[in-house]
């Protein structure tokens, strides 16, 4: 997803003038770190020839001899994005972003209708949070602004066979679900379901010399 994602913003630079477009990353390291520490990313595909000047490694940003701009930044401070003129954007693992729906809804979808731009959202499942309501509009026949493409590990091929057996061996089914198979669970961090459906009784004041026993889950997120 990242390969491709980057891969269109640089064409999309090359192929316009004088327009400026954007990258989010869930956080300013991420981003970072996709753009100038990992050499199978941005730096395999970004060509010299079509380079105004050296990448900015301080500002995240890349001047094109075509007039145009590349800027990349974290989610994580939703203020560097505001006032931002991008005519495109692609936001990095959407769902995972803290403040994605706000990123979206309040910041970057006015200057999208506004100029006419366009916004790629790539992520693995995480929930049934705003991106899974997003996905649901982008399926509805009704709404032609909106396109999905889900692509299965089991049906991509990028995973050999193999480590997909080992992965599913060793990880919940539930998990191994969302992060290979694209499934958006209910609870995706949860570890006991359906606990609604066999609790029983009502909450009591507590009885005085009455023992009680009490469970700690200390596990945030994914700590099965």
């Amino acid at each position: 997803k990242t390969t491709f994602a980057l891969n269109y913003l640089v064409q999309e630079c090359c192929a316009n003038r004088n327009q400026t477009y954007g990258y989010i990353a869930p956080t300013y390291t991420q981003a970072k770190s996709i753009a100038v520490v990992d050499p199978m990313m941005l730096k395999r595909y970004l060509p010299s020839d079509v380079c105004k000047k050296p990448f900015n490694e301080s500002e995240l940003r890349q001047e094109f001899i075509t007039g145009s701009v590349l800027e990349m930044k974290g989610a994580d401070n939703p203020d560097s994005i505001r006032g931002v003129g991008w005519k495109g954007v692609v936001l990095e693992e959407w769902a995972m972003m803290r403040h994605g729906r706000q990123i979206w809804e309040e910041i970057l979808e006015p200057i999208f209708r506004e100029n006419n731009g366009w916004a790629i959202f790539i992520f693995t499942p995480k929930g049934r949070n705003f991106a899974y309501e997003y996905l649901l509009k982008s399926q509805d026949p009704k709404n032609s602004e909106w396109m999905c493409s889900v692509l299965k590990a089991s049906q991509s091929g990028l995973i050999d066979g193999d480590q997909l057996i080992k992965a599913r061996e060793s990880m919940p089914q539930r998990l191994f679900n969302q992060e290979f198979e694209c499934d958006f669970l209910e609870d995706a961090s949860g570890v006991f379901h359906g606990v609604e459906e066999i609790v029983g009784g009502d909450v009591e004041l507590p009885r005085q010399n009455h023992k009680y026993i009490m469970g700690v889950d200390l596990g945030r997120t994914n700590d099965f």
